[in-house]
C-alpha cells in the first residue's frame, strides 16, 4: 500500500556527546529517527531510520568540564581559502604568454616563438583538439565498432604512441606543425580516468556540448594523452614544483575544467591521484567546474538524486582520500601526495568535496527548474532539500522543505502520508539543529494525524511513536520517551513477531534508555535479548550484530563489571577487523572502547598501544582534524594525563588546535572544542590564568557560530560557571549560571534534567553569596518539577529536598525544614 520514502540507512552514526561530571561518556550512535512511508506517485521523503543503537567511539575527557562537541559538518559554499602552490622564488609564469613574446618550458627554459616550443616534448602547452575533430580521429582509427572496448589507455598506447613514434611529441604538438588549423588553445580541460572506454569519454563529452550549448566544431578540450608527449616517463623525470606550477597556470589559463565521472556510486576519478589534483587545482583556480557522465549513466544519477540518492552520494565524498588514491605512474602518485601533505590533506578533501558537492546541487537545482508539473518540481525541491540538510546546511534545507509541506497540504491534504512525511521532515531538521521546541509539536501533529487515518498499530504510526520518544529521551524526558518506546515494542512483539529486525532494533532502543536511567537491570536483558535475536538472524558477525554486542560491553563496563566486559570488547574488536578491516570506523571505535576499559584497569601500556594505533590509523585514513581524529587525539591525551605525562597531553591538545586553526581557522567548532580541551588540561593543572582566556573565548565563539540556544554554547556557558566556581569566584561565576538557566528554559522547559541541574548550581552560587531569597525560590522550583516527572519517593526528589532543608538550616528556619519530610 505504501513505499518507503527513502531506503534505511544502515549502521551506526557517531554523535558527540557532553561528560559532565564523569570520567568518560561514551558516543551513542543510536539511530531512532525514522523515515514515513507514502503513496509512490508522491515525493520522496528522507529521515533518519532507526537502527541498532550503539555506544561505539568513546570520549574520554579528562575533567568534569563538558567539552562540548563540533556542529554537524557545514561545507563551505564558496571557496576555501587557499595558499599559494609554492615557495617565492619559483618560477610561476603562465604556460603560454599572449601578449609577452616569450615561452617557458622544463626547468625554466625560455622559447622566443610558440613554434620553438611546440616543437620541445617538455613544453606543457595548453593547445587542445575540437570535440568535432575527436569523431574523426574515431573514424580515422576504423570506426567506432573497431574502437568498441578500448579504454582511453588503449588509445594512447595502440593509435597515439605509434603515430607521434617519429616526433616523440605530442599528438597536438605534432599536428600543429603539420595541420595547424586543427590546433587550437582548449576551453576546457578534460579530466578522466585511463581505464574509462574511450568511446565513453566522447560520449560524455558529446553530452556536455549539448547540455551546455556548446558547438562541438569550435569548443576545444585538452585532453592529456593527446596534448602531452607520451614518449616520456612521467612526471619523475620533471621538476614538480615547476610542474605544478605550469600545471596549475594551465588550468587557470584554460579556464574551465569538466570531469568525467563513472559509475556514479562508485567514480573512479575519486580515487585516482591526478584526478583529486586537477578537481583541486580547478578549485584553487577558480575555474568553472563542471560534470559529465555517459548518457545511461547520467539517466541512472539524476533519477537516483530525485529518489533520495544525494544522501548516499555524500557518503561517496566523504571517502575521498588522497592517500588511499592511485596513479599508473607510482612516482606520480607520490608526488601528488607529498604536494597534498605540504598544502594539507584536508584542505585538498575538502576543496574536492565542497567542488563536488556544489556540482550536485548546481544539477539538482538545474532539473528543478526543467521540471513543467508541481509534483516533479516537489520530488526535486525534496530531493534538494535532503542534500542540503546532509551538508549541514539548515537554513537552505528550511524553505525547501516548507514548499513542500505546502504543495502536498494544497494538493493532497493536510492529512494525507506524504503531507505527514514532510511534517516529519522539518520536526527532523529542528531535532538536528537543538531546536527542540519547534520539533515537539510538528512531531504530535504528525502522530496524532497518524493515528486517525491509519490506526495505532500502522508502521507509520509506530515511526512517529518512535520518533517523537526520541525527541523526548534526547531531551532527558525519560519518563516520556519510555512509555512510547514500550508502546512501539509491544505492537511490533504483536504484528511482526519477536525476531523480526525492526523489533529488536525497539529492543535494543528501549534498552539504551534504561541504561540512561541507570535500570541495569532491565537495560542488560534487553541487550542480551537483542543480541541473541540478531546472532539467530543474521549470524555472530554481522554488524547488527557486533552492535548489539559492543553495547552489552559498555554496559557492564559503565557498572565497573570488566570481568564481563573485556572479553566482549575483545570478540567485537577481533570480528570487525576480520570483517570490517583495520580502517573501517566502526573497527576504530571497538579498538578505542576496549583501549578506555584498559585504561579504568590500569593498564596503561595495553591502552597506549590501543590508544596509539586507533590515532595513527585515524590521520591515515581521515586526516589530522577530522572529529574522529581529534577524539582519538583527546582520548590519548587523557591516557597521558592518567599517568602523570601532562607535558606529552599538552603538546597534544596543541598540534591538534594548530591544525585545526590552520585547516578551518579560528570560528569552527572543532577549533573551539580543541580550545576546551586545552583549557581543561590547563585548569586541571592549576594554571587557571591559561585556561580562562580559552574558556571565555570559546563561549564567545560559539555563540557567533553555533548561536546562544545551541546545546553545545549553553554547555560552554555552564563551563565556565563551573570554572569560576572552583574558584570561589561567585561573583563572576553567577552572570554565566544565570544565563544558563535563561537559556535551558528557553530551549529545553523547566522539566528537563540539564535544566534542573542548571538551576541547582545557580542556587549554589546564591548560598554562597547569602543570597537565601533567591537560592530558596530556584530549590522550591526544582524540587516542584521533580515531585512532577519523578514523584515523592524518586531519588533525585528526595536530593531536591535535602538541598531546601540544608538552605533552611543555615538560616535557623528549623521548622520549614522538618516541614518538608511531609511533602
Amino acid at each position: 500500500m505504501s513505499q518507503s520514502l527513502h531506503n534505511a540507512v544502515k549502521g551506526a552514526t557517531t554523535k558527540m556527546r557532553h561528560a559532565t561530571g564523569k570520567l568518560f561518556a561514551r558516543i551513542t550512535a543510536t539511530k531512532e529517527n525514522e523515515a514515513l512511508t507514502q503513496a509512490p506517485s508522491l515525493p520522496t521523503t528522507q529521515v533518519n531510520n532507526e537502527s541498532g543503537g550503539e555506544s561505539d567511539a568513546i570520549l574520554d575527557p579528562i575533567s568534569a568540564l563538558s567539552f562540548g562537541s563540533p556542529a554537524e559538518r557545514t561545507e563551505s559554499q564558496g571557496k576555501p581559502p587557499v595558499k599559494e602552490f609554492l615557495a617565492a622564488d619559483t618560477i610561476a609564469t603562465k604556460a603560454t604568454a599572449v601578449n609577452a613574446k616569450k615561452y617557458y618550458g622544463a626547468e625554466g627554459k625560455e622559447y622566443f616563438s610558440e613554434a620553438e616550443a611546440m616543437n620541445d616534448v617538455n613544453y606543457f602547452s595548453i593547445k587542445g583538439f575540437s570535440l568535432s575533430y575527436f569523431h574523426e580521429l574515431v573514424e580515422q582509427w576504423g570506426g567506432r565498432e573497431a574502437l568498441a572496448g578500448m579504454t582511453t589507455s588503449d588509445i594512447c598506447n595502440d593509435k597515439i604512441k605509434p603515430a607521434t613514434a617519429s616526433s616523440g611529441l605530442s599528438l597536438s604538438a605534432q599536428l600543429y606543425f603539420e595541420q595547424p588549423a586543427l590546433v587550437k588553445d582548449a576551453q576546457w580541460f578534460v579530466s578522466h580516468a585511463w581505464s574509462y572506454l574511450f568511446l565513453d569519454v566522447l560520449e560524455a563529452l558529446d553530452l556536455f556540448c549539448e547540455s551546455s550549448e556548446l558547438d562541438p566544431a569550435t569548443t576545444h578540450f585538452w585532453f592529456d594523452c593527446m596534448t602531452v608527449s607520451q614518449h616520456q616517463s612521467g612526471m619523475a623525470t620533471r621538476n614538480f614544483n615547476w610542474w605544478t606550477t605550469v600545471f596549475k597556470n594551465a588550468v587557470e589559463t584554460i579556464g574551465n575544467v569538466v570531469l568525467v565521472m563513472q559509475p556514479w556510486d562508485d567514480p573512479k576519478p575519486l580515487k585516482r591521484s591526478w584526478c583529486l589534483f586537477e578537481i583541486f587545482t580547478a578549485n584553487v583556480t577558480n575555474s568553472t567546474f563542471k560534470i559529465s557522465m555517459p548518457a545511461a549513466q547520467r539517466s541512472v544519477f539524476l533519477q537516483t538524486l530525485v529518489e533520495g540518492g544525494a544522501v548516499k552520494y555524500y557518503d561517496v565524498l566523504l571517502n575521498i582520500n588522497v592517500e588511499q588514491s592511485d596513479a599508473t605512474v607510482k612516482a606520480d602518485r607520490d608526488q601528488i601526495l607529498k604536494l597534498a601533505i605540504d598544502f594539507g590533506l584536508t584542505n585538498l578533501h575538502q576543496s574536492v568535496f565542497v567542488s563536488i558537492s556544489d556540482w550536485i546541487v548546481n544539477a539538482m537545482e538545474e532539473q528543478l527548474l526543467q521540471q513543467q508539473d508541481e509534483l516533479g518540481k516537489t520530488k526535486w525541491t525534496n530531493a534538494l532539500a535532503d542534500f542540503q540538510r546532509q551538508l549541514g546546511n539548515y537554513d537552505k534545507a528550511e524553505p525547501l522543505y516548507k514548499a513542500c509541506l505546502e504543495y502536498t497540504r494544497e494538493t493532497v491534504g493536510r492529512e494525507h502520508p506524504a503531507t505527514l512525511a514532510c511534517i516529519n521532515n522539518i520536526a527532523g531538521l529542528y531535532e538536528s539543529q537543538g531546536k527542540f521546541q519547534k520539533a515537539e509539536p510538528l512531531y504530535l501533529e504528525c502522530l496524532d494525524a497518524s493515528i486517525k487515518i491509519l490506526g495505532k498499530e500502522h508502521p507509520d504510526t509506530l515511526i512517529s511513536i518512535n520518533n517523537l520518544a526520541a525527541l523526548y529521551k534526547s531531551q532527558g524526558k525519560y519518563d516520556q520517551a519510555g512509555p512510547l518506546l514500550v508502546q512501539v515494542l509491544e505492537v511490533r512483539e504483536t504484528t511482526l513477531g519477536q525476531e523480526h529486525p525492526d523489533t529488536l532494533t525497539s529492543i535494543n532502543n528501549l534498552a539504551t534508555l534504561y541504561e540512561s536511567l541507570g535500570n541495569f537491570e532491565k537495560a542488560e536483558a534487553l541487550y542480551v535479548e537483542c543480541l541473541h535475536g540478531r546472532q539467530k538472524i543474521f549470524g555472530a558477525e554481522h554488524p547488527e550484530t557486533l552492535t548489539s554486542l559492543n553495547n552489552l560491553a559498555g554496559l557492564y563496563e559503565s557498572q565497573g563489571m570488566d570481568g564481563k566486559a573485556e572479553p566482549l570488547h575483545v570478540a567485537c574488536l577481533e570480528a570487525r577487523m576480520k570483517l570490517l578491516g583495520k580502517e573501517h570506523p566502526d573497527t576504530l571505535a571497538s579498538m578505542n572502547n576496549l583501549a578506555i576499559l584498559y585504561k579504568h584497569q590500569g593498564k596503561y601500556d595495553k591502552a597506549e598501544l590501543l590508544y596509539g594505533e586507533c590515532l595513527d590509523t585515524c590521520i591515515k585514513t581521515l586526516g589530522n582534524v577530522h572529529p574522529g581524529t581529534l577524539v582519538s587525539v583527546n582520548n590519548l591525551a587523557g591516557l597521558y594525563i592518567a599517568q602523570g605525562k601532562h607535558d606529552d597531553a599538552e603538546l597534544l591538545f596543541k598540534n591538534a588546535l594548530d591544525a585545526c586553526k590552520t585547516a578551518f581557522g579560528n570560528e569552527h567548532p572543532d577549533t573551539v572544542l580543541c580550545m576546551e580541551n586545552l583549557a581543561a588540561l590547563y585548569k586541571l593543572q592549576g594554571m587557571v590564568n591559561k585556561a580562562e582566556p580559552l574558556l571565555v573565548q570559546s563561549v564567545a565563539l560559539k555563540e557567533k557560530i553555533l548561536g546562544q540556544w545551541h546545546p553545545d554554547t549553553m554547555a560552554s556557558i555552564s563551563n565556565l560557571g563551573a570554572f569560576f566556581t572552583s574558584q570561589g569566584k561567585y561573583d563572576k561565576a553567577e552572570p554565566w549560571f544565570v544565563k544558563a538557566v535563561d537559556a535551558h528554559i528557553k530551549v529545553y522547559g523547566k522539566e528537563y534534567s540539564d535544566t534542573l541541574i542548571c538551576m541547582n548550581n545557580l542556587a549554589f552560587i546564591y548560598e554562597s553569596e547569602k543570597k537565601y531569597h533567591q537560592a530558596e525560590q530556584l530549590h522550591l522550583a526544582a524540587l516542584e518539577v521533580r515531585i512532577k516527572m519523578h514523584g515523592k519517593g524518586h531519588p533525585d526528589t528526595q536530593a531536591s529536598k535535602q538541598k531546601l532543608a540544608v538552605l533552611y538550616l543555615a538560616q535557623g528556619k528549623y521548622a520549614k525544614a522538618a516541614s518538608l519530610s511531609k511533602v
